[in-house]
């Protein structure tokens, strides 16, 4: 990839290539969350492939399928701008988008569409807009990043939280927004109107109940499972619990599109610009999160055997950690554009998988939180 200075200009270099054999992929789809539909078949050279390519798969994603750019911008305010404070020049967020495609008026109307969802506000100063995550937007993102950056949970002493709404103790707009909240928050509907968690928050619960004037009416409790009585324990139905299909199907498309990137970056580490790192982990990082959105939080035990999903949180710790240095300072320099002095990764930063470290371009690792 000697001489291409990012990766759609490699992806460029890559198509003109006179050996050519097909690919063929799919993104999973869900219309509420900003996927689309993509099947898309691209040419790539084998022997490239297998010397000094980052693999047809990954090209093709920034070349013709890339996410579309209001759900990238959410994953962006979440990887990287909540981190340095949660407020940004609009001219930063379109630089840092224009490596992916996505134009200026994209940006624009990507961000007034996030205002009006509730997920920023924005101030006029001179002739430039700063725009800040709100409360609810950084509230948003708070609650949905232990399922990306959070190591797999392999301790539970086998207590499950359960929320109860007796026959008649709600109108059924109430039932929808209660299971709707529940749901988002891991709950899985038992029967009607009770609601599991192995790992319930009591203060998340307790929050919700009270956003939704619910306290009064739902019963909430700790159970477990009474093996004398019956063979048949709470464990077992998990896999009827919770549909588990789709977020497995999407850790395995995560798992094949991304792994030949790690196997990559793991190689050939010096051969990428700081900016094809950016784009790396940020690619990385939307397509994991689109697939840990659809699958529950659970203990590992839960899990049924060769389960993806571990297998998805590993590789994207490896991609993060082969990454994240230099996508950290190519962002310096995009702040730098437009403010003097702009804000450092805040210290939660560092504690992502587990505790971030820096690979060297010898591939050696060396800790980054000191």
């Amino acid at each position: 990839m000697h001489g291409c200075s990012s990766l759609l200009e490699f992806c460029d270099t890559f198509f003109s290539l006179s050996t050519r054999f097909s690919y063929r992929f799919y993104f999973a789809t869900r219309s509420s969350d900003y996927w689309h539909d993509a099947r898309h078949t691209v040419a790539c050279d084998k022997q490239v492939v297998g010397q000094n390519a980052m693999g047809p798969v990954v090209t093709s994603i920034l070349e013709a399928a890339a996410p579309r750019s209001k759900s990238l911008i959410v994953s962006l305010l979440g990887d990287s701008i909540k981190p340095r404070g949660g407020a940004f020049w609009l001219g930063t967020l379109i630089s840092a988008c224009e490596p992916f495609d996505i134009n200026e008026r994209a940006v624009r109307t990507s961000v007034q569409r996030l205002s009006r969802d509730g997920w920023l506000q924005s101030e006029r100063v001179g002739r430039k807009s700063r725009y800040a995550l709100t409360r609810e937007g950084g509230a948003r993102i708070d609650q949905a990043s232990p399922r990306m950056y959070s190591p797999p949970i392999e301790a539970w002493d086998g207590t499950w939280t359960v929320a109860f709404a007796p026959p008649g103790s709600l109108q059924a707009w109430e039932r929808s927004q209660l299971r709707k909240y529940l749901e988002w928050e891991g709950y899985t509907m038992a029967a009607s109107g009770v609601f599991l968690h192995p790992l319930g928050s009591a203060d998340s619960l307790n929050e919700i109940l009270g956003e939704l004037n619910l306290a009064n009416d739902v019963f909430v409790f700790s159970a477990r499972s009474i093996e004398a009585v019956s063979a048949l324990g709470l464990c077992d139905g998990v896999v009827q619990f919770w549909d588990l299909n789709e977020a497995s199907d999407r850790y395995l498309h995560f798992l094949s599109v991304f792994d030949p990137v790690a196997r990559q970056l793991g190689q050939a580490p010096g051969e990428f610009s700081d900016m094809d790192l950016f784009q790396i982990r940020l690619l990385a990082i939307h397509a994991f999160r689109r697939a840990s959105l659809h699958a529950p939080r659970l203990p590992a035990a839960l899990y049924p055997n060769g389960w993806p999903g571990l297998d998805a949180y590993h590789l994207c710790k490896k991609i993060y950690s082969h990454s994240w240095q230099a996508a950290e300072q190519y962002l310096d320099r995009l702040y730098a554009e437009q403010e003097e002095r702009p804000k450092p990764p805040s210290a939660y930063f560092y504690t992502r998988f587990g505790g971030l470290a820096a690979h060297d371009d010898e591939g050696a690792l060396s800790s980054a939180a000191g």
